[in-house]
């Protein structure tokens, strides 16, 4: 609000306004103008379950003044994130009723339920220890972590790594390149490629697409700058369509040892090792059944203890198939869950 007053002694214009105004005026908004507004809510969402919690949707809806779907939306990002508990515990109230997760964390130590309870700088402890813990050879790393996202983390975690041995594994196709859990690039075993590929396989393709794939297909080892000449097109163009190919995995990355190879060496001058990424069509055989569960366990294996959250960042998978996944795992005793206490109460 902006106030206008009488002329001051100077004979100029006085004008008055308030502190948060003229801040707006400035350029210098309120932290709170700041907030996305999904974080605000959710922040509501859990301040006002701190003192009123166990509550409906339709209850805190009611009560804050907000909208069901609003409401439903941010539950569900704080369930996903392991900050909410949902369940039935009030009899005689309707479900789902939802709880703050340290809250759900103190009544089961305090019924005694069948909850495992790890301190968090126990859990980090561990996840370092194991990060870095040194297997023997690149064999040995995949067996341990099932995936790599460059030679960086191969040369510290593997002994007496060496890039010829490493170059082996990849013209061998033992170890294959390509963009294999979620759109990430990263390095996995051949034999594992028809499980990542039944996973994120999903979209159809157009029929330009399907034009590029097959030029892919009888050309092997081909780069975007050669596939641009052979269709008589911009490289620039051809970014969109390999990018949903490779996601989608119709194609992966092939290995070219450009330290042995001349052919196609330099392109405009710049070597081609680390500039051009050469591509193969991957032909799925068969789909693999329980595909995003084996993906799920596998991570678990390498980099576990990890929440619902992290695996779905990492994944891409819905929570509902990261649910039903832990769920079955924990029920066929290949997985344990527990909370984290301390500074997190985070379930893993």
């Amino acid at each position: 609000m902006v106030h206008r007053s009488v002329l001051d002694d100077d004979g100029m214009m006085k004008w008055y306004i308030s502190d948060h105004e003229l801040k707006r005026l400035r350029g210098e908004t309120d932290e709170l103008e700041k907030m996305d507004l999904n974080f605000a809510i959710g922040y509501l969402l859990n301040q006002y379950m701190k003192y009123f919690a166990p509550e409906t949707i339709s209850e805190m809806a009611y009560n804050l003044g907000l909208t069901e779907p609003v409401i439903l939306k941010i539950l569900s990002e704080l369930e996903d994130a392991g900050q909410v508990k949902t369940g039935n515990f009030i009899f005689g109230k309707d479900v789902p009723q939802y709880l703050l997760a340290q809250d759900y964390v103190r009544l089961a130590r305090e019924k005694d339920q069948d909850i495992d309870f790890i301190d968090q700088n126990e859990i980090d402890k561990y996840i370092y220890f194991k990060s870095f813990e040194s297997v023997a050879d690149i064999e040995s790393f995949f067996e341990k972590f099932g995936i790599a996202f460059g030679k960086r983390e191969m040369f510290i975690r593997t002994n007496n790594f060496t890039l010829a041995a490493w170059d082996t594994a990849l013209s061998s196709k033992k170890i294959v390149q390509g963009r294999f859990l979620n759109g990430h690039v990263c390095y996995v075993p051949m034999t594992d490629v028809p499980m990542y590929v039944s996973a994120y396989r999903k979209a159809e393709l157009t029929g330009v697409e399907k034009t590029v794939l097959n030029i892919i297909k009888r050309n092997r080892g081909i780069t975007r700058l050669e596939l641009s000449n052979k269709l008589d097109a911009r490289p620039q163009d051809l970014i969109e369509i390999l990018d949903k190919l490779e996601r989608n995995l119709y194609i992966i990355r092939e290995f070219i040892n450009l330290d042995t190879e001349q052919t196609n060496k330099y392109v405009m001058g710049q070597e081609l090792r680390g500039v051009a990424n050469r591509y193969m069509v991957y032909d799925l055989k068969k789909v693999v059944e329980h595909c995003e569960l084996k993906i799920i366990k596998r991570l678990l294996a390498g980099y576990g203890p990890i929440t619902v959250y992290e695996l779905q960042d990492l994944t891409g998978f819905s929570t509902k198939i990261i649910k039903d996944s832990l769920n079955s795992l924990v029920t066929s005793g290949s997985v344990v869950r527990f909370f984290a206490t301390g500074n997190s109460k985070s379930e893993h």
